[in-house]
């Protein structure tokens, strides 16, 4: 905002005078005749502010302490399916899988019919709440009623190895933070 203020300054009607500047270590002299000047001053403003918005209240933890800290922690699924699983191992050992590695059936990886090729999953055996997380590497199963084929070691891990078959739950994990082994010769 820009103010301007008219304002006298006494100082003698000469030409020095009209060329004077005036400081802050001067002191003005005074005269008989004044002279009306003009002076510019801008002046900081304060803009108004805009009303707050409501905020809403905060979400009261469901328990206390200790829990709800690992509550939060946990990475949260996405996305679930609940069905029947198999398993497959030395018939395939060492074959191309849909995403051109070889597969082994020591690591922990899957085969899905619709889930993005890389993408982590927890498997959960529903019957003894086992649990392993594998990666979606292939395509599969191909046989009604089945929507998880899993590598051998996942099998053993989960506990239907002996058996073949398992109902499982299949969480698609959006950030996994895992511990691998990885076996480089998979890969050619």
């Amino acid at each position: 905002m820009t103010i301007t203020v008219t304002a006298l300054l006494l100082c003698p009607l000469t030409d020095a005078a009209n060329k004077l500047e005036v400081s802050k270590n001067q002191p003005l002299t005074t005269a008989t005749t004044a002279k009306p000047a003009s002076v510019t001053v801008s002046l900081p403003t304060k803009t108004a502010l805009p009303a707050p918005k409501s905020v809403p209240p905060a979400p009261k933890p469901v328990a206390k302490g200790k829990a709800v800290a690992k509550a939060q922690a946990k990475p949260e699924p996405v996305w679930s399916q609940i069905g029947t699983a198999s398993w497959y191992g030395t018939a395939f050992h060492g074959h191309l899988t849909a995403n051109g590695e070889h597969f082994d059936m020591n690591q922990f990886t899957a085969a899905h019919l619709t889930l993005p090729l890389g993408t982590w999953v927890k498997v959960t055996n529903l019957r003894n709440k086992k649990f392993v997380y594998v990666r979606i590497n292939d395509r599969g199963p191909f046989i009604e009623n089945r929507i998880l084929d899993v590598s051998y070691s996942a099998a053993q891990k989960l506990g239907f190895s002996g058996n073949g078959l398992a109902k499982i739950k299949i969480e698609k994990m959006e950030n996994p933070t895992l511990a691998l082994s990885f076996n480089p010769e998979a890969l050619f």
